[in-house]
């Protein structure tokens, strides 16, 4: 028994969008922008294209918790880049005051919303807080 089919559909690497296409790799999300980790993020997108080009599913809107997850890494990345030393006492808050499940869940994309305001408890206030604003209102200005 075999299976034909034409595929129809373009795969995206990059940032551009043509109509009918799928977007896949890093500049969609493959990569977490914060880790670089992916083996999570490129499974649920493979299985999802699977999905989309059998006609079993439409794709899945961005949720919630994944939004806010990705606002909270690139407030790390800011931090990184612009207060190495802050980095360092993030990560020991992190590993200090998370539970191992609660750390593992934000780390693989798997969080619940009570994961992220315990890593938001447990880290420094004060500089990820002003690096929080300042990304607000970066965002706002270009819009």
């Amino acid at each position: 028994m075999s299976v034909e089919f034409e595929i129809q559909e373009i795969i995206l690497f990059d940032k551009m969008s043509i109509s009918n296409s799928l977007r896949g790799g890093s500049n969609w999300g493959a990569l977490r922008p914060s880790t670089g980790y992916a083996f999570s993020r490129i499974y649920q997108w493979s299985s999802d294209t699977a999905d989309l080009l059998l006609g079993r599913k439409k794709p899945k809107k961005s949720k919630t918790i994944q939004k806010i997850q990705n606002f909270m890494d690139e407030v790390f990345l800011v931090v990184l880049k612009h207060c190495p030393k802050a980095t360092v006492d993030t990560l020991l808050r992190l590993g200090k005051q998370l539970d191992p499940d609660t750390f593992a869940r934000f780390m693989s994309d798997t969080a619940k919303f009570t994961d992220l305001i315990k890593v938001i408890l447990a880290c420094p206030k004060f500089i990820m807080t002003s690096q929080a604003i300042n990304l607000i209102v970066k965002h706002r200005v270009k819009k």
